[in-house]
């Protein structure tokens, strides 16, 4: 079966445009695309639909024709790479679609300054859920391509945010109208272009120019409490730490909250997963709050975002959670719980430290009233500690309650325990 739908890369101009792309679009009955594209390229008689921010009303125009019609979509770029093609595959099937690709704008723009990119991280400002990944990749990486755009995702704006979270070893390109008679390819630091403005369409390219001043340490799971600024003793354990981030189960793109943060060690370790996510450490203690501060600054963790808030208050601006952490809470704990729990996306999942059995049987029993499957293991670590005259002694430390808690769908390792008389 032909694909209904044709969707064509234009690419940075309409020189990019082959023979045979140019004769989809004049045999085209509807021609869907941006303004400037349908201006420029529309055959006189064919039905013409402006690409808006009405994505369902554009997919709703297109299923109630391509079976009568032979529809072309104008893409700008490359249709795949961060394009309305995606988005037309999605809704409307393989089948459907046929994809003509073409020269993306950052794939124009390497070429211009010269540099390969395939070992670039490329990300998208256009969405401000992909732009997230940004900081991120710019603490990781040496060579970044940016897809930019208007308001908080222009070349002055991302330039202001790496001067604010410290990413200043940089040389950033930023190339604007590219292909057009008064494109311009500028070099500035990042203090430079936060200082200047810029005329759109334009993309960026960051490449590190020297090693950061004061390099972070390399971050692992486990590391030793005297790494990070803390109040004496009042910090979660290494070995609680690895344990409660593996009940986590952390991936790149998710949303952590770590509720009731204390010196946010639980919330730095986690950005070795939560790498291209977000993290917010919520905390209502001034002096713990300048610590996590402190340990987001000597970890360079740039996608942590510290909240002062009383829980269960402070939450509601938050993007809803993927996964939370709760390592207070006392009195307050079973409110906390509701609290996160609403917001908790599906499949979410929760991980709950305590000390105190009353505190134990309060978030259990408040879990099951929220209809969440439970999970809970005791953790008590000893230490060896040299003795006086010689040898070695175990110090025991307190013992920990882990609490894991899903919604949705049963623990993957919750499995009954098998008693002995049971066994085969």
């Amino acid at each position: 079966m032909a694909p209904k739908v044709c969707v064509v890369g234009v690419g940075m101009t309409q020189r990019h445009l082959p023979d045979a792309y140019l004769a989809l679009i004049r045999e085209a009955d509807i021609l869907v695309g941006g303004k400037n594209q349908l201006a420029a390229l529309a055959p006189p008689d064919a039905v013409k639909r402006v690409i808006d921010r009405d994505i369902d009303g554009l997919l709703r125009f297109i299923r109630e024709r391509m079976d009568r019609h032979r529809i072309v979509v104008l893409a700008s770029g490359d249709p795949l790479f961060h394009g309305i093609g995606t988005t037309l595959l999605q809704a409307l099937g393989r089948e459907q679609v046929r994809i003509y690709p073409n020269v993306s704008a950052l794939q124009e723009a390497f070429s211009r300054i010269g540099l390969p990119w395939h070992d670039a991280k490329l990300v998208s400002r256009h969405a401000s859920a992909e732009g997230e990944t940004l900081l991120p990749a710019l603490r990781r990486r040496d060579k970044v391509g940016i897809l930019t755009g208007p308001g908080s995702a222009s070349p002055d704006r991302i330039a202001a945010g790496m001067c604010e979270n410290g990413l200043t070893g940089f040389r950033v390109c930023v190339l604007e109208r590219l292909g057009f008679k008064d494109e311009r390819i500028g070099w500035y630091t990042p203090e430079e272009a936060a200082a200047r403005r810029f005329s759109g369409p334009n993309v960026m390219v960051c490449l590190r120019s020297e090693a950061p001043e004061a390099a972070a340490p390399d971050l692992f799971i486990g590391m030793p409490e005297t790494w990070f600024a803390h109040e004496n003793g009042l910090i979660t354990k290494p070995e609680v730490r690895a344990v409660c981030i593996s009940k986590l189960r952390l991936s790149p793109r998710q949303v952590l909250w770590d509720l009731g943060a204390g010196s946010g060690s639980v919330s730095v370790e986690a950005s070795i997963l939560v790498s291209e996510g977000r993290i917010f450490a919520v905390e209502k203690n001034p002096e713990r709050i300048r610590q996590i501060e402190e340990n987001k600054r000597r970890f360079q963790v740039v996608n942590l975002t510290v909240v002062a808030a009383r829980l269960p208050a402070g939450l509601e601006a938050l993007p809803d959670p993927d996964r939370v952490f709760i390592g207070g809470g006392g009195r307050d704990l079973p409110a906390i719980l509701r609290a996160a729990a609403g917001r908790l996306k599906p499949g979410g999942r929760m991980v709950i430290n305590t000390v105190m059995m009353e505190s134990l049987s309060a978030a259990l029993a408040e879990l099951e009233a929220l209809h969440f499957e439970t999970q809970v293991v005791q953790i008590q670590v000893s230490e060896g500690r040299p003795m006086p005259g010689g040898g070695h002694r175990l110090r025991a430390g307190n013992p920990v309650w882990i609490i894991s808690a899903c919604l949705n769908s049963p623990l993957a390792d919750s499995g009954r325990e098998v008693q002995p008389e049971e066994a085969p």
